[in-house]
């Protein structure tokens, strides 16, 4: 089937969402001819070749850019940009639609099989007009908390909707990353350094527990800074920044450590200090370490819980409990049988249930028009639009 995979991520980028995209295209590329679909952006010289690399996927499908609306213009596209636009996607079987492409493009305009797909609740104009068009085959929501805010929001009789989590790819047989320090456990992070996406605990912890060597990596110079400047700690002994990390070269930083901790607070922001993502995330961050198989403490809150389970599969541990954090990081370095039996059992659930190829075969399976014969233009009631809440 050929696909066209639509987002508004900035494609090569640190934001999480663009690896998202990216390791979904490469999942629905391993079934299926893809073509992913992103904005202009300025200044970008790399080649297809060396985005994949960047992002550590297989060059398996094609890489294009959308005309960027101005702001101008009220973020709409111009209209000759958007015949050329919509013409070259008359090529395609499936629309796949990533989050806020969605108005911007006005995609309930097109008349394309289509699934979209939402890691946020959208309350712009055309969102409900996109949800009724009968050329959208289903939703995908990346949890059961946004799945039933999108019940409560939006009029969804007979769509169907998949609740469908983030993933991961298997960790790459690298070799583990050689980590300064001298302490015997290490203590990792791997992520943006958001406000509420833990710092505000990672920090403290390093002071509370000497014995630990903590290492972050991700963060700009300037995030690093501001976040020990907060905490008035200058160098920590125990403590180090690392930096970005290119997403193909993460896995060896995982692998290098003994546990890693994601303590997501209450209220999660994204780029830009931008809006509250933790009523409705499903953490990479959460599959990768998984996919590591090494043994987790995460934030004990409702999208999370989806996923890990307290002493099963990870510790949960209260989000903004530094008492709680420092017994839960102390008691897993002097228990080397239990950070093994977790991260045993996280890398079970991982490769049983969250690898980005089962998801995208489960999305697939659940929602991609049947192949058809004959004209693949043919008038929306001729389109099948299988719609039924779970």
């Amino acid at each position: 089937m050929r696909i066209a995979y639509l987002c508004q991520s900035p494609i090569p980028s640190n934001v999480a969402s663009s690896i998202h995209v990216m390791r979904m295209c490469q999942a629905l590329a391993h079934d299926h001819d893809v073509t992913l679909f992103c904005p202009s952006l300025p200044k970008v010289q790399r080649t297809s070749k060396k985005i994949h690399d960047f992002y550590g996927v297989q060059p398996l499908f094609q890489i294009r850019r959308l005309p960027q609306p101005q702001s101008w213009a009220d973020h709409i596209v111009p209209a000759a940009q958007l015949f050329r636009w919509w013409v070259t996607l008359q090529r395609f079987d499936l629309i796949y639609a990533r989050c806020n492409a969605w108005s911007t493009y006005r995609l309930h305009r097109l008349r394309r099989p289509m699934i979209v797909e939402a890691h946020l609740l959208h309350g712009q104009h055309g969102t409900s007009k996109l949800l009724l068009s009968p050329w959208v085959r289903g939703l995908v929501v990346i949890s059961e908390v946004l799945r039933r805010d999108y019940a409560n929001a939006y009029d969804l009789a007979g769509l169907k909707v998949v609740v469908a989590h983030d993933g991961a790819d298997p960790a790459r047989s690298a070799s583990p990353a050689r980590l300064p320090g001298t302490n015997p456990i290490k203590c990792g992070y791997v992520g943006n350094l958001y406000r509420g996406k833990g710092m505000e605990i990672v920090i403290p912890l390093a002071q509370r527990c000497p014995q630990i060597d903590f290492h972050v990596f991700g963060g700009t110079p300037d995030e690093v800074a501001n976040w020990r400047a907060r905490f008035g700690t200058g160098e920590v002994a125990n403590l180090w920044f690392h930096g970005f990390l290119r997403p193909a070269d993460t896995d060896a930083a995982r692998l290098a450590c003994d546990l890693l901790i994601a303590p997501y607070q209450k209220v999660v922001r994204g780029a830009g200090d931008q809006g509250d993502l933790g009523r409705w995330m499903s953490p990479l961050k959460i599959f990768e370490y998984m996919a590591a198989g090494k043994a987790i403490i995460a934030s004990d809150l409702p999208t999370l819980r989806e996923v890990l389970h307290d002493r099963a599969n990870a510790l949960l541990v209260p989000p903004d409990d530094l008492d709680a954090w420092s017994a839960a990081v102390r008691g897993l370095a002097a228990d080397p049988a239990e950070r093994q039996r977790l991260g045993a059992r996280a890398h079970a659930d991982f490769v049983a249930h969250f690898s980005w190829q089962a998801r995208a075969r489960r999305i697939m399976e659940a929602l991609a028009p049947e192949p058809k014969t004959g004209n693949l233009n043919a008038s929306a009631p001729h389109i099948e639009v299988q719609r039924a809440l779970r």
